[in-house]
Formats: structure tokens, C-alpha cells, sequence
């Protein structure tokens, strides 16, 4: 049996104001009491919600992930674009949620840091894991779609150079979010540049230029 709206209501301010608390004082520094606190609700009405700050971590992992599959999925939805233009999309998504969107997209930059076999087990965990496969199997499409078509090098892996375009892309991004100013500061870079150099790299990589 699904939430009532009122309660449905509560838990999307909790996760919202968990967001803020976790931004502001970081996932080990913050606290259940902190959370309570910023909601002005009791720790025993939170813990009816979320059992512990992990459960609340991972609730909001999620929402990134789904929100970004869906802003992808949302981009490539036509039938006009080809299969290099929908994978250049990927770039104005990435941007986009980077710079309009951060609050929460800053959230799926750190799944990898709280990944153990322990936490794998979490079923909010595996959960967010199928967002993952979801946004990898659209961007496998996109490139098994170019390799039909002949813009894309046909001598590929399509789930390996998918997965090493992901890892870049979120290594890449995990770096600014942690500590943007001081990189701007010691290597001169502009985050826009940068991140349509490393998608043109990948790009001349998967179509053999």
C-alpha cells in the first residue's frame, strides 16, 4: 500500500531538506538530529521514514539517477536525430544537470564512493544500480544505432566503450563538484571547455577519427 499524499508530501520534505543538510555539512558530519531539526519534526517521526542515514543517502542517489536517466532519455527522443547527434545531446544533458541542476545531479557523483558488497545489499542500493544500467543501455543504444549506420567505427565493444565514456564523464565531474575553485585557480580551465574537449575526444575515439 502506496503513501497517503499527506505523508507522501512529509517524505519529499525530509529528502529535500536532507539534500540541503548533506550539500551543507557533508554525509558524515551530518546527523539524524541535524535533519529533524531542519524539518522542526521529532527523530522519531524521521526514523518512521527512513531507518537510518544511509536509507536517506540512498533515497536521494536514486532520485539523481532517475532524474538524469529521465533528462537523457527526454533529449534523444526522436526519430529526426541520428545515432552520433543523440550522443551529442549527452553533452548538453550532462552541462545542463551540472549547472541548472546541481542540488541534485551532485548526488550521482558519489554512488561509486559508498559502493561495498554491504551496502550493494541495500535494496534502495539496487535500485539505484538499475538507473545506472538504464542510462547505460540508452547510451549503448545510441552507439550500436551508429554502428548500423556507419558513423560510428564498427570494430567496438559497445558496452565497454560506453562504460569508459561513464566513468570518465562522472570522474571528470566529481572532480569539479569537489573542488572547482581551487582547480580554476591552480590550472586556468574553463568546466564548459574542458567538458566539450573530453565528449569531442570520445567522440573521434568511437568514430575513428
Amino acid at each position: 500500500m502506496g503513501l497517503s499524499p499527506l505523508k507522501q508530501k512529509r517524505r519529499s520534505a525530509i529528502i529535500k531538506a536532507t539534500r540541503k543538510i548533506f550539500l551543507t555539512k557533508g554525509f558524515i558530519e551530518a546527523t539524524m538530529l541535524d535533519i529533524s531539526d531542519e524539518l522542526g519534526i521529532s527523530r522519531r517521526t524521521l526514523y518512521s521514514y527512513f531507518r537510518t542515514k544511509e536509507d536517506l543517502s540512498f533515497e536521494i542517489i536514486y532520485d539523481a539517477f532517475h532524474s538524469l536517466y529521465q533528462a537523457l532519455s527526454s533529449s534523444s527522443k526522436t526519430d529526426e536525430k541520428t545515432a552520433v547527434e543523440s550522443l551529442l545531446t549527452l553533452k548538453d544533458v550532462y552541462l545542463d544537470q551540472y549547472e541548472n541542476n546541481f542540488e541534485s545531479f551532485v548526488f550521482t557523483l558519489y554512488f561509486d564512493l559508498k559502493l561495498t558488497s554491504k551496502t550493494l545489499s541495500n535494496p534502495i542500493a539496487i535500485d539505484i544500480v538499475k538507473e545506472i544500467e538504464k542510462i547505460h543501455k540508452l547510451i549503448v543504444s545510441f552507439v550500436k544505432r551508429g554502428m548500423q549506420d556507419g558513423s560510428i567505427r564498427n570494430d567496438l565493444d559497445p558496452n565497454q566503450a560506453v562504460s569508459t565514456f561513464l566513468i570518465l564523464i562522472h570522474s571528470f565531474l566529481q572532480k569539479m563538484a569537489i573542488n572547482e575553485t581551487v582547480l580554476n585557480q591552480i590550472m586556468r580551465y574553463d568546466s564548459e571547455i574542458v567538458l566539450n574537449n573530453l565528449f569531442q575526444m570520445v567522440f573521434s575515439y568511437i568514430q575513428g577519427k
